[in-house]
C-alpha cells in the first residue's frame, strides 16, 4: 500500500512561497536601466559606441556581457519584449548587430572585478515575437570550464523562457545561442554572486612504487569560508605523506620554481610550490587526506595558496619520497 500523498494545496502554497523568496533575492537586468542607450533594431548595422554593453554592471552586480565583437548590443525592439522596449543581441567581429552570434555572460566579484565569482541560479527570456521555427539554448559552465547543464527550447509563442536552476552553487559563465538569427534577449536574472572557490591541478609528479602520486580535492570539496576543505594524495603505499603548502608557485626560500630535487636523492622529481608549511599525514590504505577547517569572515577571502604532496616510498629513491602534481587554490565564499 502506497503512502497517501500530502494535500495538494499546502504543496502549491509552499512552491509559491519558494518562488516568492527566490524572486526577492534575485538581481534583475531589464536593459532599461539609466545610462544604457539603445540602437534601432536592424541586424547588420554597426553598433554605436553608446549602445555597446560589456562591463557596465561589473562594479555593481558582478556580471559582464560579451559576444564575438567583444560586446553585446542594446537594441530598441519595440513592444514585443518582456520589459519594453529594449533587448540585447549578439555582435560579429566587425562590431555589427547579429542576433545569431552567441552571447556570453561571466560573473565576477564586484569588490575585486578580476576575481571570478559564481551564482546559484540564472534566467534569461527571449523576445515575444516568435518565428515558430528555430531554437534557443542556454549553457552554464563552472569556473574550470565544466559544463553544468543546458536547456534548449523552440522559438514558439508566447516567446521563449529559459531557466537554469541548480541545487549547488557554481555557475560562472553562461552562453546563450539561437538558430533563427532573430531572437533578442531580455530580463537577465541571477542570484547575487559569490567569490569563486577553486582547486586546480598543475604540473606533474614523479613515479614511485604505486605509480605517480595524484593530488586532488576530495569529491565536492572546495576551499570555502566556514567549511572544512579536504585534499587527498594517492599512492601512499608506506602509509605516510607530507603536504607542502605555500603562497607561491614561482619561488620557495628564495629559489626559483620548479626546483629539481635530484640533488637530495629524488631524481626526476621537482618542487613545484613554496614549502612554507609541511604537514605529515597518515594514510588510510594508499590514500592520505589533508583537511583545513577554514574560518568564517572575509579575512581569507580570495587568498590563493599552492600545494604539493610528497609520498614516503623508501624503495623509490635515495631520499625515500616521491612527489605528486601540484594544485593552485583560491578561497571563496
Amino acid at each position: 500500500m502506497q503512502p497517501a500523498m500530502p494535500p495538494l494545496l499546502p504543496r502549491v502554497a509552499s512552491f509559491v512561497l519558494l518562488l516568492a523568496a527566490l524572486s526577492a533575492q534575485t538581481n534583475l537586468i531589464t536593459f532599461q536601466e539609466p545610462g544604457l542607450v539603445a540602437m534601432s533594431n536592424g541586424s547588420g548595422q554597426i553598433v554605436p559606441a553608446a549602445a555597446r554593453l560589456s562591463t557596465q554592471f561589473l562594479a555593481t552586480l558582478g556580471i559582464t556581457f560579451s559576444s564575438t565583437g567583444g560586446f553585446v548590443a542594446v537594441v530598441n525592439h519595440g513592444g514585443a519584449t518582456p520589459s519594453v522596449p529594449n533587448v540585447i543581441g549578439g555582435t560579429d567581429a566587425a562590431g555589427t548587430l547579429r542576433y545569431i552570434q552567441p552571447i556570453t555572460l561571466r560573473f565576477f566579484d564586484p569588490a575585486a572585478p578580476t576575481q571570478p565569482a559564481t551564482t546559484d541560479w540564472f534566467r534569461v527570456r527571449g523576445d515575444l515575437s516568435p518565428l515558430n521555427s528555430g531554437t534557443g539554448t542556454v549553457q552554464a559552465y563552472a569556473v574550470d570550464g565544466t559544463l553544468l547543464g543546458s536547456q534548449t527550447l523552440p522559438d514558439v509563442a508566447p516567446g521563449m523562457v529559459f531557466t537554469l536552476a541548480f541545487a549547488a552553487p557554481g555557475i560562472h559563465r553562461v552562453v546563450i545561442t539561437e538558430t533563427s538569427g532573430t531572437v533578442g534577449w531580455d530580463n537577465v536574472e541571477f542570484l547575487p554572486v559569490r567569490r569563486a572557490a577553486a582547486y586546480a591541478s598543475f604540473g606533474t609528479g614523479c613515479a614511485g612504487s604505486l605509480g605517480v602520486p595524484v593530488l586532488t580535492n576530495s569529491a565536492g570539496s572546495l576551499p570555502l569560508q566556514g567549511a572544512t576543505f579536504t585534499a587527498t594524495i594517492s599512492g601512499a603505499g608506506a602509509g605516510l605523506a607530507l603536504m607542502a603548502t605555500g603562497l607561491s608557485d614561482t619561488q620557495s626560500g628564495g629559489l626559483p620554481l620548479p626546483l629539481p630535487l635530484a640533488a637530495i636523492g629524488m631524481p626526476g622529481c621537482n618542487l613545484l610550490v613554496e614549502a612554507l608549511q609541511l604537514d605529515a599525514v597518515a594514510a588510510a590504505g594508499t590514500t592520505v587526506a589533508w583537511s583545513w577547517p577554514l574560518p568564517s569572515g572575509s579575512a581569507l577571502l580570495g587568498l590563493r595558496f599552492f600545494q604539493q604532496g610528497f609520498v614516503f616510498d623508501p624503495a623509490a629513491n635515495a631520499f625515500g619520497f616521491v612527489a605528486s602534481n601540484a594544485a593552485a587554490a583560491t578561497i571563496g565564499s
